[in-house]
This record gives C-alpha cells, structure tokens and sequence, in this order.
C-alpha cells in the first residue's frame, strides 16, 4: 500500500514538474533572455504574470518590452496586463522601469534589485492622484 502511495505521488510530481511553459519555480517561460514576472499585491496574493524584455541602450538606460496577464479579475492593479514597450535604468544593482512610459497619469512603475538571474522589487501605480496601489514582484531570467 505504502508503495502504492509513493509511485502515485512520484508520478504527480513527475507529470506536474513536466507542465508545458512554466520554468521549475513556477513563473511563466517568457522569450529567450527576457524575465518571468510574478507580481503580488500588497497582501502578498499572486495578481500578474508573464515576462519583461529589456537592453541596455546606454550605460544606464534600458528599453524593451513587457507582456503580462492578470492571474485575478481586479481593477486595483494598475495598467500592468497587456503588451507594451519600457523604459528604465539600471544603477549598478538597482533597477526601475515603467511599463507606460507615455503616460505620467496612469503608468507603472518597477523598482528593485537586480543581479544577474533576477529582479525582486515593488510594483507602483500611479495616477493623477499620486501612487494608487502598490506590491512586490519577483523576476527571474529565463
């Protein structure tokens, strides 16, 4: 019966690890050098996924791309689901993006620590009345 039991749980663990585009700490499998994005509220409840792309195009500054998905039918996230182009800079670990760069009155921003295979920072909305909402979000190169 023990047996049983462990070959059943083996398998599930086997056939759950194996799950098409999903990377082995569960983020999202984005395009080949970009970020899986996993972000949180500020509970710590999982709200967006999907991935960032980005390059230096100075010593400093970044530009790229960004596509997410809300894991949870909220309006309080801010615009960070959908496709769309960044901006940012990276000072030497510190890094900060906004993912409407065009918008000053509905935009999101990302600050963090970056090292070479992540990025854990905080995800900010702001709008015209200042930061609306705010969480984490944790990063990792794929």
């Amino acid at each position: 019966m023990i047996f049983k039991l462990f070959t059943i749980c083996l398998f599930l663990f086997i056939l759950y690890s194996c799950e098409t585009g999903k990377s082995s700490v569960g983020f999202e499998l984005g395009p080949p050098g970009s970020f899986s994005y996993l972000s949180y509220d500020s509970l710590g409840s999982p709200v967006v996924s999907g991935w960032l792309r980005f390059e230096m195009s100075d010593s400093v500054t970044i530009d790229g791309s960004w596509q997410l998905k809300k894991l949870i039918n909220r309006d309080d996230l801010g615009p960070q689901f959908g496709e769309g182009e960044l901006i940012g800079q990276i000072i030497g670990s510190s890094i900060w993006m906004e993912l409407n760069p065009k918008f000053r009155d509905h935009n999101l921003t990302l600050v963090g620590t970056l090292n070479d295979t992540r990025i854990d920072g905080k995800w900010y909305w702001v709008s015209l009345s200042g930061v609306t909402n705010w969480g984490t979000f944790k990063s990792v190169k794929n």
